[in-house]
């Protein structure tokens, strides 16, 4: 499989990693509509969020979270 999430070229200022946990890598979208858009990877390939344990489950849902909540204190919305 060609992932282009796999092969991210860390050295370009836009592939910059803003957090790494067990599961996910958080990294900022260029180009985006909105500012602030970011995008929540899985470190392992899933065809549908149906796949994910209930731990990796707790674990994306609470980076949601946390990601809303800083962007609603700088942005003022979420």
């Amino acid at each position: 499989m060609n992932c282009i999430f796999c092969n991210l070229d860390v050295g370009k200022l836009a592939n910059t990693i803003l957090e790494e946990t067990k599961n996910f890598t958080v990294i900022p979208t260029v180009g985006s509509l909105t500012d602030g858009y970011i995008l929540i990877e899985a470190k392992k390939h899933f065809y549908n969020m149906f796949e994910l344990s209930n731990e990796v489950k707790e674990e994306y849902f609470n980076l949601i979270e946390k990601y809303r909540c800083m962007f609603k204190q700088i942005y003022k919305k979420y």
